[in-house]
């Protein structure tokens, strides 16, 4: 999942993020962000669920959203097993196998 993280913490704070969804997991919103970082409009709240957050896997600069380089949007597999996905900000389809 990729998210868009909370604005008015400062500049280019939190970043936005990428990261795999685990069922049940805890990503810390809304007391925390980025790991166990308290928002400050929640400090003291909640502590007990700090060292609970899910640190994300990829970090993104801050409000990068809107600067599209690609947004997938259709999937499939294909016969070869092959995934096949098409995204709309440059309109191309990208195959991608696992070589052998």
């Amino acid at each position: 999942m990729s998210a868009n993280e909370r604005d008015e913490l400062g500049e280019d704070l939190p970043p936005d993020y990428i990261s795999s969804v685990r069922s049940g997991g805890f990503y810390g919103w809304p007391w925390f962000y980025i790991g166990n970082h308290p928002d400050p409009r929640h400090k003291g709240k909640h502590p007990e669920l700090a060292d609970k957050v899910i640190v994300p896997d990829v970090l993104v600069q801050a409000h990068s959203a809107g600067k599209v380089w690609g947004r997938p949007v259709g999937i499939t597999i294909s016969k070869d097993g092959s995934l096949l996905f098409s995204e709309d900000g440059n309109g191309t389809i990208w195959r991608v196998s696992y070589g052998r």
